[in-house]
């Protein structure tokens, strides 16, 4: 890892990015975090003004928290449910959702593609253990959890 880059992991731009995908997007993630508020108690919330000596358009300027659901998983090995089989379980022309809660590991090693044609979206936490090897093709990824 170099300059906070990841060799092992490539992002490529292979699929048209339309407007309404971009909107449908936003609208998710827009959802979501409308749904967290009501887990979240105010007291570990960032709410807009409580850091003036940041500039408006900045990350302080919105409301981000730590999802209540993986209090448990951020130090947790991730090595019994796989990527794969995360992709196989999920049905055709959905996102494929890393489930708040649950730690799913990176299985692809040989370089091989991934392709996300609905989108990736992360709640719980997807690890990428040194072995992996691959190339994830996407429309978007929406990390609410933790991609490490």
């Amino acid at each position: 890892e170099e300059d906070g880059f990841d060799e092992r992991l490539q992002f490529i731009d292979v699929m048209d990015i339309k407007d309404e995908d971009e909107e449908e997007a936003a609208l998710l993630a827009q959802s979501f975090v409308e749904d967290q508020e009501e887990e979240t108690p105010s007291s570990r919330r960032l709410m807009p003004g409580d850091h003036h000596e940041m500039k408006p358009g900045t990350h302080c300027d919105m409301m981000f928290q730590p999802l209540t659901c993986n209090n448990k998983i951020e130090g947790a090995i991730c090595t019994s449910k796989s990527l794969s089989s995360l992709i196989e379980s999920t049905q055709p022309g959905d996102t494929v959702t890393v489930p708040c809660g649950e730690c799913i590991y990176i299985d692809t090693t040989d370089g091989s593609s991934l392709d996300f044609p609905y989108g990736l979206r992360i709640e719980g936490k997807l690890y990428v253990p040194p072995e992996a090897s691959v190339i994830l093709r996407t429309k978007f990824v929406l990390v609410f959890g933790i991609f490490k």
